[in-house]
C-alpha cells in the first residue's frame, strides 16, 4: 500500500488566510480522537496563542469520531491561520499525516505540534530567534514530560532535550518532536518521516539520526512546552507496538527514498531486500494487526523475500569513534545485521534473547551482566579492540577501574569464541602473548559516500585553516612542537587559524601560554563530542585546508589505526602527519606529507613553509589519500570476518527467543517459585510473542507463497501413540498441516469436529504446549451432535509435564451411536497455552481453518 493510495481521498480545507503572505513558521498537528478529552483544544490554543503571530497551523484529522471535526471547524471560523486535512477513513500512520501537512505548509521553517502536548506562549518565537542566529544548524530545545508509573496512578515529571555532546544519537533519542524547528531545505535534502509501519513509534528518532549525519543538531536553552502523552492511556507509545530490533535493522539497512518528491511512492507495508527473516515476520505481524483494525486497507501488500535470520549485537560503553568507525558504516549487505547496544544505560538485558552473537567493545567488567547471561544461553561472544590497552597498562600510560593486565585479559577471553582487532600489529600482539588463538583483523569501515558538508560558517578565505585532530593525548605535541612553527609562520606574514578538536573546558588553560597577540594567528577550541560524525561536522564548519596529526609519544602508536586519514578524506583536507608508525605503512605512502624529526618545532616549520608555498602540490596528496581510504576502508574485509562469525551463530526464531527468555528468568533463584512480582516482565514478553505467533496465521493472507511449517515429521517419540492412532483412523484431514494453535488461554474454548464410534470412551489424549510457568488448568468438553455437553474433564498444569501427552479421564462416557461429535479444549492460565491441531489453507492461502485436533480417543468398550 503506497502513501499516494492512502491519502487519495483526503479532504483539504484551507483557512481563510491561507493565500496571504508566507508565514515564518508552519506548525503541523496530526490528531485522532482527542476532542472529547479536551487535550486537542488545549494543544491548538497553545499554538494560536503564541507571542509569534506570524504562523500557520495545519491540522490533519485522521477520521476522528468524537467531535474533533466540529472543534476544528470552530477554530477555522475564528482564526484564518488554521487549515485542515481530513481522512474519510482512519489511516493510523502518523508519519503519513505529517507528510500531508508538510505538503500544504508554506513556511521555510517547520514545527511539530501534537494533540496531547502544549507549547509555552513564547516557545516558537524563541526557537525562531535561535534558528536565525544559527542558520547552518538545526535548533531544538527541551520539554517537560509527564508519565504515569506502570501499574499505578503516580505521575512522574521529567525533562527531555539536552546537548548531544556526551552521547551518540544512534544510541537513544533525546530530542522531543515538539521542541525542534526544522528548515524546509533540510527536509528536502535529507527526507521526511519514514511512513513505513515498522517506524511508526520511532519515525522522529530516525529523522533526527538522518539529519545528524549531515547537519549539526544544536541544543538551545528554550523551554518549549509539556509532553503529556506518556501520562495518557491512548498515546502513540501505548497503542502502537514497539519492535526495537526490527526498527533498528530497518534504519541501518539504508537506501530509503524519503524526500518529499519520493514519499508518495513509498510502500508502507513492504519488506525490503536485505532484511532478516525475523524482521520480515515482524513487519508482516504489524501489517496484519494494523489492517485488522482497518478493514478498508485489506489488500495484498507488496513484499520482498527476506534474506537473513541472524543478528549481531555490539555491546559498547560509549557509542564513540571506536564503535562507529567499526560498525556504523559497514557495507549495506551487513549493516542491517548489526545492532549496537549501549551498556549500561541502553536496552534491558532481555533484548539479548534476540542475539545470534555478541561483540563486546574494549571493556569487560562494565558489561559483566550481559557477558554472564550470554555465556549461560550459549550465545557466541567475540571481543573487539582498537587500541593496545594491555601494553598501555603495562607501560603505565593507561589507568582504568578494570584490571586490563595481560593475565586478567587472558582469563576473561576464555569465555569468548574469538577476538577481532583493528590492525595487523594488534593481531600479532594477541597471538604472540597467547591471549586468544582465534584473532581476525577488523579494520575501520567507511562504506559510505563522501560527506556533503555545509558551506563553511567560520571560513576566512585570507587565512589558512589548520585542524588538529586525534584526541586529548595529542594536545601536548600540538602545543610544544607544532604551534611554535605556526606562530613563526604567522610572524612571517601568513594568516593562520588553528582549530583544535576534542577539547574540554580545562584545555583553555592548557593552551593559554601560546602567544596569539596579533591578528595573523588565532586558535579556536572545538568542544569534545562522543559522536565521530558530529565531531567531523563541527570541524567542517571551519572548512580546514590542512589536517594535522600532532606527534604523541606512546607505545600504542604501532597498534593504531589510520583513522586520521579518513578524517582528512571526509573533510577534503591535506593531511600532515609525524614520522613513524602507523604512518610508515607502505600502502599509505604518498597519502600524507610526513614531517621527519617531528619532535622538533623546526622540522614542522620547514615542512609547513614548503606546504604553504606550494598549494598546487596538495591535490596529488589528497587524491592519493582518497584512493587509500576507498581501498582500505571499503569494509570488504569486515564483511568477510562477520560472515564467518555468522556462519557459526544460531538463527533466531520466536521459539529461540521464548526459550531464552524462560531460561534467563527461571535460572534466577528469585523466580524459581514462580513469583508473580519477579516474572511479570517475562510474562509480558511471552504474551507478546504469543500474539506474534497467532498473527503468523495472517501472514498467509499477505504471503501466500510463504513456506508453511508442518510439525508432523518432527513429532517427539513421546507422542508416537497419538500419531499412530491418527494414521490408523485417518484422523488427519487431507492437505492439512500440523501446527500449534493460536494461544487459547484467553479464549472460552477451541472446538473441533471428531467422528466417534459407538461405545464408551475411557480417555482422550492430546498435545499442549506452554510458554512460561505451568500454572492453571487445561480441560476438555465432549459435545454431542445435539450441542449438549455430555462430559467435562480438567487437569492441573502444575502437576503436568507437557513434554508428554495430556490425558483426560472421561470415566467411560457413553456414545450411544456413531456420528460427528465435537471436542472443546480450553485453558485457564495467565501464561500462553497452545494445542497441536491440523489446519487447512485456502487455494490462495488467504484463509486458515483449524479442522481437527492432534488427539487420540481410547475406548473402554466398543460396540
Amino acid at each position: 500500500m503506497k502513501v499516494k493510495d492512502l491519502i487519495a481521498d483526503t479532504l483539504w480545507s484551507p483557512g481563510s488566510g491561507y493565500s496571504d503572505h508566507k508565514p515564518a513558521i508552519s506548525v503541523l498537528l496530526p490528531t485522532f480522537r482527542r476532542g472529547a478529552s479536551g487535550l486537542f483544544r488545549r494543544a491548538v490554543e497553545s499554538v494560536l496563542n503564541q507571542t509569534l503571530h506570524d504562523i500557520e497551523l495545519i491540522i490533519v484529522d485522521d477520521a476522528s469520531t468524537d467531535g474533533t471535526a466540529e472543534q476544528i471547524a470552530d477554530f477555522m471560523r475564528s482564526d484564518g491561520r488554521v487549515s485542515c486535512l481530513r481522512h474519510p477513513r482512519n489511516v493510523g500512520l502518523p508519519a503519513v499525516s505529517e507528510y500531508e501537512a508538510f505538503s500544504k505548509a508554506r513556511a521555510d521553517l517547520i514545527a511539530f505540534a501534537f494533540d496531547d502536548d502544549f507549547f509555552y506562549p513564547s516557545a516558537l518565537e524563541q526557537l525562531l530567534e535561535h534558528s536565525r542566529e544559527n542558520p547552518n544548524h538545526v535548533c531544538y530545545g527541551q520539554v517537560v514530560t509527564r508519565a504515569i508509573e506502570r501499574g499505578s496512578s503516580i505521575v512522574h515529571t521529567g525533562r527531555l532535550g539536552q546537548p548531544l555532546t556526551y552521547h551518540n544519537l544512534r544510541s537513544w533519542n533525546s530530542i522531543p518532536n515538539c521542541a525542534i524547528l526544522l528548515p524546509r531545505s533540510v527536509i528536502e535534502e535529507v527526507g521526511f518521516y519514514d511512513p513505513h509501519i515498522v517506524m511508526s513509534r520511532i519515525c522522529d528518532w530516525d529523522l533526527w539520526r538522518r539529519i545528524g549525519e549531515r547537519y549539526l543538531l544544536q541544543y538551545v536553552d528554550v523551554e518549549v512546552g509539556e509532553v503529556t502523552g506518556p501520562a495518557t492511556d491512548d498515546s502513540l507509545g501505548k497503542t502502537y507496538a514497539l519492535a526495537p530490533g526490527a526498527s533498528e535493522e530497518w534504519m541501518r539497512t539504508g537506501e530509503r527514498r524519503l524526500t518529499p518528491a519520493d514519499i508518495l511512492e513509498v510502500d508502507v507495508f513492504a519488506s525490503s531486500i536485505g532484511i532478516s527473516d525475523r524482521t520480515g515476520r515482524t513487519i508482516a505481524d504489524l501489517v496484519a494487526g494494523h489492517i485488522a483494525r482497518r478493514p478498508w486497507l485489506a489488500e495484498k501488500p507488496s513484499s520482498v523475500k527476506p534474506e537473513r535470520d541472524k543478528s549481531i549485537f555490539v555491546l559498547t560503553q560509549r557509542h564513540d569513534a571506536s564503535t562507529s568507525l567499526s560498525f556504523d558504516y559497514l557495507p549495506r549487505s551487513l549493516r542491517g545485521s548489526i545492532r549496537i547496544i549501549r551498556s549500561p544505560g541502553g536496552f534491558p538485558l532481555s533484548e539479548l534473547a534476540s542475539a545470534s552473537c555478541l561483540i563486546v567493545v574494549r571493556h569487560f567488567d562494565v558489561h559483566r551482566e550481559w557477558i554472564d547471561e550470554a555465556a549461560k544461553l550459549g550465545i557466541p561472544m567475540y571481543y573487539y579492540l582498537d587500541d593496545n590497552l594491555m601494553a598501555l597498562v603495562e607501560n603505565g600510560e593507561y589507568k582504568d577501574d578494570e584490571d586490563l593486565s595481560l593475565n586478567s585479559v587472558r582469563f576473561k577471553l576464555r569465555r569468548f569464541e574469538g577476538v577481532i582487532v583493528s590492525t595487523p600489529e594488534l593481531a600479532k600482539y594477541f597471538l604472540a602473548k597467547m591471549l586468544h588463538e582465534k584473532v581476525d583483523v577488523f579494520p575501520v569501515s567507511y562504506a559510505s559516500a563522501p560527506k556533503n558538508y555545509r558551506v563553511a560558517k567560520h571560513k576566512n578565505e585570507r587565512e589558512i585553516t589548520i585542524a588538529s585532530l586525534g584526541g586529548k593525548h595529542r594536545h601536548r605535541g600540538l602545543r610544544d612542537h607544532v604551534l611554535p612553527a605556526l606562530r613563526q609562520l604567522a610572524d612571517d606574514g601568513h594568516r593562520v587559524h588553528v582549530v583544535v578538536g576534542g577539547c574540554f573546558p580545562q584545555d583553555c588553560d592548557f593552551f593559554k601560554e601560546v602567544d596569539i597577540s596579533d591578528e595573523n594567528f588565532r586558535i579556536t577550541l572545538v568542544p569534545f563530542d562522543v559522536d565521530w560524525n558530529r565531531a567531523m561536522l563541527q570541524i567542517a564548519e571551519y572548512q580546514p585546508d590542512i589536517v594535522i596529526h600532532a606527534p604523541s609519544k606512546t607505545i600504542n602508536n604501532k597498534y593504531k589505526t589510520l583513522n586520521i586519514a579518513l578524517c582528512a578524506y571526509v573533510l577534503d583536507s591535506l593531511l600532515v602527519v609525524p614520522n613513524g608508525p602507523p604512518y610508515d605503512t607502505p600502502a599509505f605512502k604518498g597519502s600524507a606529507i610526513v614531517v621527519e624529526c617531528s619532535s622538533e618545532p623546526r622540522a614542522w616549520f620547514q615542512t609547513l613553509t614548503e606546504i604553504f608555498s606550494t598549494p598546487e602540490a596538495w591535490v596529488n596528496y589528497k587524491k592519493a589519500n582518497t584512493m587509500f581510504c576507498r581501498r582500505h576502508f571499503s569494509g570488504e574485509q569486515n564483511v568477510a570476518v562477520l560472515n564467518r562469525i555468522l556462519e557459526n551463530a544460531p538463527a533466531i526464531s520466536p521459539t529461540t527467543v521464548e526459550s531464552r527468555l524462560k531460561e534467563m528468568y527461571f535460572s534466577k533463584p528469585s523466580v524459581s517459585a514462580g513469583s508473580a512480582l519477579n516474572t511479570e516482565s517475562l510474562k509480558a514478553s511471552l504474551l507478546e510473542l504469543s500474539l506474534l505467533r497467532s498473527r503468523i496465521r495472517m501472514y498467509r493472507r499477505f504471503k501466500p507463497r510463504f513456506a508453511r511449517e508442518d510439525l508432523w515429521s518432527r513429532i517427539s517419540p513421546a507422542f508416537e501413540d497419538i500419531r499412530r492412532y491418527v494414521q490408523i483412523n485417518r484422523a488427519r484431514p487431507p492437505a492439512s498441516y500440523l501446527e500449534l494453535s493460536d494461544a487459547i488461554q484467553d479464549k472460552a474454548f477451541v472446538e473441533y469436529p471428531v467422528e466417534l464410534k459407538q461405545g464408551k470412551i475411557r480417555n482422550i489424549s492430546c498435545a499442549f504446549s506452554s510458554d512460561g510457568i505451568h500454572e492453571g488448568v487445561v480441560g476438555v468438553e465432549l459435545v454431542n451432535p445435539s450441542g449438549e455437553i455430555t462430559k467435562q474433564a480438567t487437569i492441573s498444569l502444575e502437576a503436568t509435564n507437557l513434554h508428554f501427552p495430556v490425558t483426560f479421564d472421561l470415566a467411560e462416557t457413553g456414545v450411544p451411536m456413531e456420528g460427528i461429535w465435537r471436542l472443546r479444549f480450553f485453558a485457564r492460565s495467565s501464561w500462553p497455552i497452545y494445542i497441536l491441531e491440523f489446519a487447512k489453507y485456502s487455494h490462495l492461502g488467504w484463509t486458515r481453518q483449524a479442522v481437527a485436533p492432534f488427539a487420540k480417543v481410547e475406548y473402554a468398550t466398543q460396540v
